[in-house]
């Protein structure tokens, strides 16, 4: 008798371990399924095989680089295009149309085919499928047998309510003549779904052979773990090659650190390596590496994957070829960690990893960022709204986002986690940033949250002035996100949802206020990548009766953060020296003054020179030394809010009838010039070491410069302020290389 070996399928759900290998290449205990498939043919005595092929079916075909195996004639058939389970067999047996035996290559069993041959031809049946009896009859195509064992039906994947059999379809079938010619050639038919009810129909003669042996498909990385497992505790007859029978099997050149503890049922593949005090249960692939102290319970390791020192891959776990698993991270339960994909130290992975990569969601400079719906979902913004709610008990969160559809999926996901803490949340719906941060601070929130989305995902957190989160509260917020440290409310204790959409409109009426104390001599025009941005400022000044036209343009960044002004003849303002001017303005009221940390340091001399003292705040304060300045930065809010810079520049040119030009000539000659330098170890480190060599200079107007890590670690911020842009970059030159040398 012939076999067709079907091997086209993609093995969807033993992804990654299928995204570069066949799931009939697929390793069981140090070789492919597919071999054992082809051994228990030839022990059955079937010495002619045809294999069919699609998904990388040229691995396969290259595995046997001989036709024939373990005394099997192998033929291929490549299949251009999905034919069904039906269609690729009649394919493969082109118009040599006879009796055949139809297997899985991807299914594990021992059953005893000579004998289901016999059953076959003493029923003089049409079609003879396997059965084999479950214990979840859910999960499978079952089969409805008469007693004298004819089929009489079929159920697909039923409920227990409708499950009058348990006899699963193993899809191993022996076909007649008769039963192969009533498949069409070149159609898509499966043989479930389309010929055998079709037989039925026709009164054909179909019989099922239970056999008691083991049969397991592999479909499932559970499955695929489980077993191998049953094969060393010798559940399935079959041979493994280099087995020693001591329920663990260790493939060739592999090392074992004597201190480690490998439990029953482990499969450690070829080129392996396992450092010390490791405990290790589950699969391990050929060429991996796990270093010393490393947790593997029930994990599935993927070919030449790594996984460092301390580190935890628990149940079901599974990581692609040539995944990077850093110190002390862990990766929870059920997880999928995606070829060639790096979890960064000490991270938690409670998601599958298949874009970028797996780390701990930290809040950097721009707040929480990540790919929209891989690492920000709405299920990860559940968990900061729940994050938020915690920093403080019995807190109001005020909630925002752009309009971008994304978004506001992600806002509802942070209303969600908000709520289930037991938190209120005021919805500010779809706005501005600014109009975000002016009403989180006008309704008395405690904290806010606001989701800019595209191609990737801003999640900027506010304390209740507005400004960014201190520290302290950044803490609680990334520890509820990376460790669930946070509230979870009882059934009757959610919190409520508050509709302050109206609440923006205030912001608006206040920029029209302080706008209509502009004459209108100057035409303006509005400038900003976010149209919701220029679309507010443009009817802002509209309303305020400022003429529209190009005496000046104001260029506003999309985070409403910061100010760039030009006009028709080419003479522009950067943000700095706008900020200068503002602040050398309010010197003259002799009141001191509170600046961001990132505000112009010329501003310090200025200052002195009027008796004035400078007070900076930092946007994410570590500690309460610069409370406060931050306080007191809401008394002058042009200073963090590009808008209100915006309006006090038209204001300062037209109450003084001067030109961009003009207003140039007022304004100390300085430039800053900053510049990310990028470092592997730790920032402070590099500026401390730096600092050691070179203090920053602090001469009236001469150059300074300053360094700070940015919050991810992986940088440092060098700012030089000069006279000139050409000193400024030269220093930033020499700087940069220094850091560069120290780091």
């Amino acid at each position: 008798m012939k076999a067709v070996i079907m091997a086209g399928g993609k093995g969807t759900r033993l992804r990654p371990l299928t995204c570069d290998k066949p799931k009939p290449l697929m390793s069981l205990c140090g070789r492919p399924v597919l071999e054992y498939i082809i051994e228990l043919l030839a022990k059955n005595e079937i010495y002619d095989a045809v294999i069919t092929l699609h998904y990388l079916g040229n691995m396969i075909k290259n595995h046997f680089d001989e036709s024939r195996f373990a005394g099997v004639q192998l033929d291929f058939c490549v299949e251009d295009k999905p034919l069904g389970t039906a269609g690729s067999v009649r394919y493969a047996l082109s118009d040599n149309l006879s009796e055949v035996l139809v297997i899985s290559g991807d299914a594990m069993c021992d059953f005893d085919l000579k004998k289901a041959i016999e059953y076959h031809r003493q029923n003089n049946a049409d079609a003879t499928l396997i059965v084999k009896q479950v214990s979840d009859p859910r999960e499978y195509g079952l089969v409805s047998v008469t007693a004298s064992g004819e089929i009489n039906g079929f159920l697909e994947k039923p409920s227990f309510e409708d499950c009058t059999t348990d006899l699963a379809n193993t899809g191993i079938y022996i076909l007649s003549q008769k039963a192969v010619e009533l498949i069409k050639p070149g159609e898509n038919l499966d043989f479930a779904n389309d010929i055998f009810p079709e037989m039925l129909r026709r009164g054909m003669r179909l019989f099922a052979f239970e056999d008691k042996g083991y049969w397991c498909d592999i479909g499932d990385l559970k499955s695929y773990l489980n077993c191998q497992e049953d094969m060393l505790f010798k559940k399935v007859v079959c041979d493994i090659h280099g087995y020693d029978g001591e329920k663990v099997y260790i493939g060739k050149n592999s090392k074992i650190a004597h201190s480690s503890r490998i439990l029953p049922g482990t499969v450690i593949g070829d080129n392996v390596t396992i450092g010390e005090n490791c405990k290790i249960s589950g699969v391990i692939l050929n060429g991996s590496t796990i270093a010393d102290n490393v947790t593997l319970n029930r994990a599935i390791i993927g070919e030449n994957a790594t996984v460092l020192t301390g580190a935890g891959v628990y149940e079901y776990a599974v990581l692609g070829s040539g995944a990077f698993i850093e110190e002390f991270a862990q990766i929870c339960s059920g997880v999928k960690i995606w070829n060639d994909k790096t979890v960064h130290s000490e991270a938690i992975i409670k998601d599958d990893i298949k874009y970028g990569y797996g780390d701990n969601l930290l809040i950097g400079d721009r707040g929480i960022i990540g790919q929209t719906n891989s690492e920000i979902s709405p299920i990860v913004c559940a968990k900061i709204g729940s994050s938020v709610a915690s920093i403080k008990e019995g807190a109001t969160i005020g909630v925002a986002g752009d309009f971008n559809s994304a978004s506001e999926a992600l806002k509802q996901g942070v209303i969600s986690g908000v709520l289930s803490s037991g938190a209120d949340v005021y919805d500010f719906g779809q706005t501005a940033i600014s109009q975000f941060k002016y009403s989180v601070l006008k309704s008395g929130a405690d904290f806010g949250v606001y989701i800019h989305s595209g191609k990737v995902t801003e999640i900027h957190l506010t304390e209740s002035d507005g400004l960014p989160l201190t520290r302290a509260s950044e803490r609680k917020v990334e520890g509820g996100i990376n460790r669930q440290e946070y509230k979870k409310s009882q059934y009757d204790s959610f919190g409520r949802l508050y509709n302050l959409t109206g609440f923006t409109s205030l912001y608006e009426k206040e920029l029209i206020g302080m706008a209509k104390r502009i004459s209108g001599k100057i035409a303006v025009q509005i400038k900003c990548a976010d149209n919701t941005v220029k679309a507010l400022m443009s009817e802002v000044l509209k309303r305020a009766g400022i003429k529209k036209g190009d005496d000046v343009t104001l260029m506003i960044s999309p985070d409403s953060d910061k100010l760039t002004a030009y006009s028709r003849y080419g003479d522009s303002l950067l943000h700095e020296q706008i900020v200068c001017l503002i602040a050398l303005d309010m010197l003259k009221d002799k009141k001191d003054l509170y600046l961001p940390r990132s505000s112009p340091h010329i501003i310090d001399a200025l200052a002195e020179i009027h008796g004035v003292k400078v007070y900076r705040y930092s946007t994410s304060s570590q500690n309460i030394s610069d409370k406060t300045a931050r306080e007191n930065s809401l008394k002058t809010p042009c200073f963090n809010d590009a808008l209100v810079l915006g309006i006090k520049l038209i204001e300062f040119l037209d109450k003084n009838s001067l030109s961009v030009k003009e207003v140039l000539e007022l304004i100390p000659e300085f430039t800053v010039v900053d510049r990310f330098i990028s470092v592997d170890n730790n920032p402070g480190r590099v500026i401390k070491s730096f600092n050691s060599f070179y203090k920053p200079q602090k001469d009236k107007y001469g150059a300074r410069f300053t360094l700070h890590p940015v919050k991810s670690g992986k940088g440092i911020l060098l700012s030089v302020e000069a006279q000139s842009s050409e000193t400024a970059n030269e220093l930033c030159d020499f700087y940069e290389n220094e850091i560069k040398r120290l780091r």
